[in-house]
């Protein structure tokens, strides 16, 4: 019976280490396609791309929102300070330190040279620090089809404010907040 009981333990043990691995697996895989994806980032939104010389990737973490105790689908946010060498817009080599936080499909949404602890996401994109010295000018079409995804995902808020209110998932502190809410949420003209 002492056997048995030694059998089930260690298998319990090795199940969690195993469990306990993925999750190492799954986060060192996250970091390096954050790694990878604000690399590419960098080298399509640079005015001279030939020049990026990564010098460090650090401080790499991710959060989830949770909702109600449970993760909300699709809202992953990674984080990851990167210093590197480039040339500014005026071909002068410099050094960047800041950190890229990437959305939920490692896209780089916000950088910031402090942390300001933000992890959410931001519409458009908050590159303005690091595109101002070293990026390539916005296109017409570009500048009008990030327009349109702003217009997009505010909508898409919108929509999932009203309905998590509606289904319970949103509790304001007071009640009487929620109507007012609704009532403020119904006046946003979606169209601008």
């Amino acid at each position: 019976m002492k056997k048995l009981y030694t059998y089930i333990i260690l298998l319990t043990i090795i199940s969690c280490w195993q469990e306990l691995s993925q999750e190492k697996i799954e986060f060192l895989t996250n970091q390096e396609n954050a790694k990878n994806q604000v690399s590419n980032w960098i080298k399509n939104h640079a005015k001279y791309p030939e020049s990026y010389e990564p010098i460090s990737f650090s401080e790499f973490g991710e959060f989830t929102t949770m909702r109600k105790n449970k993760e909300v689908p699709n809202s992953k946010t990674f984080i990851i300070k990167h210093t590197h060498e480039i040339l500014n817009i005026d071909s002068t080599l410099e050094t960047f330190s800041g950190y890229f936080i990437l959305n939920n499909d490692f896209q780089v949404n916000i950088i910031e040279v402090e942390r300001s602890k933000s992890i959410g996401g931001a519409i458009p994109p908050l590159t303005k620090i690091w595109m101002d010295k070293f990026g390539i000018k916005l296109s017409a079409k570009d500048s009008i089809e990030q327009e349109k995804t702003r217009k997009e995902e505010t909508n898409k808020i919108i929509q999932n404010l009203k309905e998590d209110l509606e289904n319970g998932e949103l509790e304001p502190v007071y009640p009487f907040d929620k109507e007012q809410i609704k009532n403020l949420l119904d006046t946003i003209d979606l169209n601008n």
